[in-house]
């Protein structure tokens, strides 16, 4: 199991993608769970080995971001 801890920003991008993808994820019977745990902070789970190379990108992509994002604000 993978769970990735997103921003609030970041957890609207995933809702985005899920959207805009949902008849992939659906075909592929990926499945995740969503968890609230506070206002900025999201917890999404799920089986690596269930879900397609185009979800793991979104994931590598969208956390590669947001230590970019932080490394900027240090320097």
């Amino acid at each position: 199991m993978t769970t990735h801890k997103l921003n609030e920003e970041q957890f609207r991008s995933w809702q985005d993608f899920t959207l805009e993808n949902g008849k992939e994820l659906y075909e592929t019977k990926s499945s995740f769970m969503n968890e609230f745990v506070d206002k900025n902070k999201f917890l999404v789970h799920f089986d690596e080995q269930t879900v397609s190379t185009k979800v793991l990108n979104f994931f590598e992509n969208l956390l590669d971001s947001r230590r970019r994002s932080e490394y900027n604000k240090q320097h």
